[in-house]
């Protein structure tokens, strides 16, 4: 989607749940850049936001959101 610093915008999988994962978690994190979320914050926010089972994991999708967040790769 292009939100990678550095990184082309291209098709780099094949689950469209993962990608709208990621994005929304940009969302969330950009309309709260005071907050400092946890990867299980974060997860328990996006499943909300997105009305999905909050029995899902996120499987470390977040750890790597954050730390891409925290390490200003993301442009938003």
């Amino acid at each position: 989607a292009g939100k990678i610093k550095g990184i082309d915008v291209g098709s780099y999988t094949r689950s469209s749940l993962n990608k709208q994962y990621a994005l929304t978690a940009i969302k969330i994190l950009t309309a709260n850049k005071n907050k400092i979320f946890t990867p299980s914050e974060l997860w328990k926010s996006i499943l909300q936001k997105l009305n999905a089972d909050s029995n899902k994991q996120h499987n470390s999708q977040m750890n790597v959101v954050l730390a891409l967040w925290q390490n200003n790769l993301i442009d938003n």
